[in-house]
C-alpha cells in the first residue's frame, strides 16, 4: 500500500503562543470579557475597526 493513500488534508492549523502570567481579572470582569486574563481580551470590533 502506498504511503500517501493515507495521507489526509488538514482543515486548519493553530499557533498558540506562550503566555506570560499578568495576573486575572475579577470574576464579574472575566464574565464580561469571557477571559480571566487582561492580555487575551481583544473585542472584536467588526471591519469597521482602524488599527
Amino acid at each position: 500500500m502506498d504511503d500517501k493513500s493515507n495521507m489526509r488534508s488538514s482543515l486548519a492549523m493553530a499557533r498558540v503562543t506562550w503566555q506570560t502570567w499578568e495576573g486575572t481579572l475579577s470574576p464579574a470582569d472575566a464574565l464580561r470579557r469571557g477571559t480571566a486574563f487582561s492580555a487575551l481580551y481583544m473585542p472584536f470590533w467588526g471591519k469597521e475597526a482602524r488599527a
